[in-house]
């Protein structure tokens, strides 16, 4: 058998990994938030002067996905937090905390004081009474409940860099509130105030937002606390649900997306951080392609960089930069894949979805013309092989409805020009 040789694509190019990632930026990475950053000044003008123009805060950032929210609150955080180190007025915890569709006013306090205890350890922060007092009572339930033989559920406590403390499910919402409000009023007797951010809304019903919102609306108007709250346009309504909650949330931050030339900025920054140690890199892009896949897919960064790093890695042809022309090919194949094991029925589907963008049963199975009681075979092995999503619709709970999946082949499909 021929041998095998594995070969880093990227480092022909003079980097040391692929620009293309479609992870968020974050304060602690291998690409440095601080220098990769591009754009987005007046924004950030906006909301940075907001969180140090009050001593607490709470701001709702919304956005369609893939838009940079959760990047361009990281590098707000980091400008906030972490620029001056010592000197700045204000502490953060290294990554967002992500919101659950279980998670109440007792969830929401657990998590945080969990997220802060760990970013003491990791930032190095002085040394805090509130929190000592934290990991000793969770010391001390810990023992006693196993001199009893019983077992706290989620108690991972273990003290050294690097590691993390998750807080024992069964304590009371009361004992919770008492540690957060300490810790909030110790940071504020430093003269700092607390960023914390909260992401994917989008995992949580509209009503459970509204419903989450309102049971922990009194804990966000705690003095030195900044909250930034991160999700779809859809999440706003949450916000407005309740009367309280909207009054106390300031002005919310839409974020549009980037223009195809600020992209090509993010692009050059990013290759110019990932440079060998020689300084001298060759770009795997063409900034026509770059521009008219921009075009095509309406401004969605995430499915560019996802499409222009697989069909960088598909050709192989490293350090020759990858054209409109090879997208296509590679779109092509890619097309040919996902319904080369679909039957005619499932592929009316697709159409049907790729058409109207989101339907339910009823509108689907006339469509198609496919009979109501067979449908849901067909939408079901597509939903099996991640070519389709379903949930519920906001304004009948009973009604199910069909959306294409984000799957990178189906985009490539049926993304008009570009499956051409």
């Amino acid at each position: 058998m021929e041998e095998i040789i594995f070969e880093n694509i990227w480092e022909k190019y003079g980097l040391k990994e692929s620009p293309y990632s479609t992870s968020p930026l974050r304060l602690v990475g291998i690409l440095p938030i601080e220098k990769v950053f591009a754009n987005r000044v007046n924004e950030l003008k906006e909301l940075g002067s907001r969180v140090v123009s009050a001593s607490s805060t709470r701001t709702l950032v919304i956005g369609v996905p893939g838009v940079g929210k959760t990047t361009f609150c990281n590098y707000l955080r980091w400008h906030l937090c972490r620029k001056e180190r010592g000197d700045s007025k204000f502490l953060t915890t290294p990554i967002e905390l992500k919101v659950y569709d279980n998670w109440d006013n007792k969830q929401f306090l657990r998590s945080s004081l969990a997220a802060i205890y760990n970013a003491s350890i990791i930032f190095n922060w002085d040394k805090f009474k509130t929190l000592s007092d934290l990991e000793a009572y969770i010391k001390s339930t810990k023992i006693k409940s196993q001199q009893g033989g019983g077992q706290i559920a989620g108690c991972g406590l273990s003290i050294g860099y690097g590691e993390t403390m998750t807080l024992p499910e069964d304590i009371s919402s009361e004992i919770l509130e008492d540690f957060f409000l300490r810790i909030l009023k110790e940071i504020r007797s430093k003269g700092k105030g607390l960023i914390l951010q909260y992401n994917n809304l989008e995992n949580v019903d509209v009503e459970k937002l509204a419903k989450l919102l309102q049971s922990i609306r009194e804990y966000l108007q705690i003095d030195g606390l900044h909250t930034l709250f991160l999700g779809p346009e859809e999440s706003l309504s949450a916000v407005e649900r309740y009367t309280q909650v909207h009054s106390v949330f300031g002005k919310t931050l839409l974020l549009n997306n980037l223009t195809d030339g600020q992209v090509l900025e993010v692009l050059s920054k990013r290759c110019e951080s990932l440079k060998l140690a020689d300084g001298r890199y060759i770009a795997p892009y063409q900034e026509s392609t770059v521009k008219e896949l921009y075009r095509m897919l309406n401004g969605n960064i995430r499915l560019m960089f996802k499409i222009l790093n697989d069909a960088t890695l598909a050709f192989l042809k490293a350090p020759c930069a990858v054209t409109l022309k090879e997208i296509k090919i590679y779109s092509k194949e890619e097309a040919e894949k996902s319904l080369f094991n679909l039957n005619d029925n499932e592929k009316k589907i697709l159409v049907a979805l790729a058409d109207k963008k989101a339907l339910n049963h009823g509108s689907l199975a006339e469509i198609t013309k496919i009979v109501p009681q067979n449908l849901s075979k067909y939408t079901k092995n597509l939903l099996n092989q991640g070519l389709v999503t379903f949930g519920d619709d906001e304004a009948d709970k009973r009604v199910t409805i069909y959306r294409l999946s984000e799957n990178t082949r189906l985009i490539l499909t049926f993304s008009g020009k570009l499956a051409k």
